[in-house]
Parts: C-alpha cells; sequence; structure tokens
C-alpha cells in the first residue's frame, strides 16, 4: 500500500475539479444532472480502490517518484486513462441504462468541462499542499509543469471518452481492460526506467542535511562571525536554487514524457490489445538504439 501522501497532491485538486462539475452542471435538466452525479459518484469509487491489489504493479513504479508534481501527473493519468473510460463504459448514455441523456448531449457536458481543468490547476499551482515547495519560491516552474500535465489530461480525456465507447461495445471486454491497465503501468515503468539523473526518482522527499562549516571560528570576532555566516548562506541558498531548477526541470521532461506515453500506449492497448506487446517490445528496441 502507499501513504496517503502520494495521493494528496491528486485527492485535493480532484475535490475541486468535483466542485466544479457540480456548480457547472447546476442549471442542467434533472436526467443530465442524476447521470453527471453517477459518473461522480463512481469515479471517486475507483480512485479509493488505488491500494488494492491489481493495483500494485503501478503502486511499485508510482512509489518511486520523489516529487508532489510528479505523483500528482501519475495519479492524474491513471484516473483519466483508466477509471474514466472503464466507468463511462459502465455508464454509457443513450441506452437502456440511462436512456437521457442522449449520447451527443452526454459528450457535450463531457467535453465542455474541460476548460474547468485549466482553472483548477491554474489554482494548483499556488498551493503548497498539492505542489510542494515550488508553491512557494518556483512558482514559474510549478505552472509549467501543470500547463503540461493540463495539456496531456485533456488529450487522454478525449481519448477516454472513444476509448469508453469501445468498451461498451467490446465482446472482450475484461481482456481490454486489463490490457489498458497493463498499458498504464507499463508508460509508468519505461518513463521511470529512462536515465533520469538529477534525484527525480529518488526516495520520497527528506529533509536537506545542515551545512557543515569546515573552518573554526573561534578566533573570528563577531563582525567577520556574521559576515562569513551571511556569504555561507548565500552560496548554500544559490546553490540550493541552482540544483531545485534543474531538479525541477528535469521533472518537468518526465511529466510531459510520461503524458505522451501513456496517451499512446493505452490507445494502442484500446484498439489493438492482442498486439500491445509486440508493439511495446520494438518501441523499447528503437529508443534504445536511438538513446545509444
Amino acid at each position: 500500500m502507499l501513504p496517503i501522501e502520494y495521493f494528496e497532491p491528486f485527492d485535493r485538486t480532484y475535490r475541486l475539479v468535483t466542485q466544479r462539475i457540480r456548480e457547472r452542471t447546476a442549471n442542467f435538466s434533472p436526467d443530465e444532472i442524476r447521470w453527471m452525479e453517477r459518473l461522480i459518484v463512481e469515479f471517486q469509487y475507483e480512485r479509493d480502490r488505488w491500494n488494492e491489489d491489481k493495483l500494485k504493479d503501478y503502486r511499485k513504479e508510482w512509489k518511486r517518484l520523489r516529487f508532489a508534481l510528479a505523483r500528482l501527473a501519475a495519479a492524474a493519468y491513471l484516473h483519466v486513462s483508466y477509471d474514466l473510460p472503464r466507468v463511462i463504459a459502465n455508464e454509457w448514455p443513450g441506452g437502456p441504462k440511462w436512456p437521457a441523456p442522449p449520447l451527443d448531449r452526454a459528450a457535450q457536458i463531457f467535453f465542455a468541462l474541460d476548460r474547468d481543468f485549466l482553472d483548477v490547476f491554474s489554482i494548483a499551482a499556488k498551493d503548497p499542499k498539492i505542489v510542494g515547495l515550488p508553491a512557494y519560491l518556483f512558482k514559474p516552474f510549478s505552472r509549467r509543469v501543470l500547463r503540461s500535465a493540463t495539456h496531456w489530461v485533456l488529450l487522454l480525456r478525449r481519448a477516454c471518452w472513444q476509448h469508453a465507447g469501445q468498451l461498451f461495445a467490446s465482446g472482450n471486454r475484461a481482456n481490454v481492460e486489463g490490457k489498458m491497465l497493463f498499458a498504464v503501468t507499463a508508460a509508468l515503468k519505461d518513463v521511470s526506467d529512462l536515465p533520469w539523473t538529477l534525484g527525480t526518482l529518488l526516495p520520497p522527499d527528506q529533509a536537506f542535511a545542515p551545512a557543515v562549516l569546515p573552518v573554526s571560528l573561534s578566533d573570528l570576532d563577531n563582525f567577520w562571525v556574521g559576515a562569513a555566516t551571511a556569504t555561507v548562506f548565500a552560496i548554500i541558498l544559490e546553490e540550493f536554487a541552482r540544483n531545485n531548477w534543474r531538479r525541477y526541470n528535469e521533472t518537468y521532461s518526465f511529466v510531459e514524457e510520461l503524458g505522451s506515453r501513456t496517451y499512446e500506449y493505452v490507445s494502442v492497448a484500446v484498439r489493438y490489445p492482442e498486439e500491445f506487446d509486440v508493439y511495446r517490445a520494438r518501441r523499447t528496441v528503437a529508443q534504445s538504439a536511438s538513446i545509444q
């Protein structure tokens, strides 16, 4: 099982998303509101199952992520590319279970919510409980990473609707769903296995060790003690900022690559489930050749 801090960035963000959905649909027809409420309840049910056994391989890769922003991306991509299409397929509109809203209207409602993700991720970029330290010192970075995550979330949502329709019509749905989970897990593993070098995949956040001055200050007067301390502090702060900008820029690349790979892998898994393993093996070989 993963501790709650791995889920907290997503959970706080998702609560904002849910609030926006309910605000936007408040004046819809009763049938439309019932359908959306059913989706909200089922989406949350799937989120609550993330520590169950079937996601143990995904959690194994998720556990490697150090930064809150990377954890948020891993959660959002899992939810949109795996949880959502299965729930929507279960509650597919315009059929015997949900004669209203009709399919076209339901799709219109679903995609109209895209604009709210831009607002929500903008709010998230300023929340230290979601993005961690960047909310205080590196706001341009957190906004940049979340713009990337938002881009891929919106693309994954658009693919999600199509994938839900394919699941609804599938004659072998269990097999396709299994391959979808395998694909989203493979995307996280394959991206995590790339040669990241700056701490993106170090163990969970650790306190910085205190600086140790390699000189004795016992013979210095108060003025020079103050001057030396200020100088050392300035050097430490400058190095801290430089190192963290590099790490955060690498996290941006991680989030971008994970979004791209998740979109690609899940799309192949849904359309060609029996061919996914061959596709992934060929892609891995091609990638290794390009790195060398």
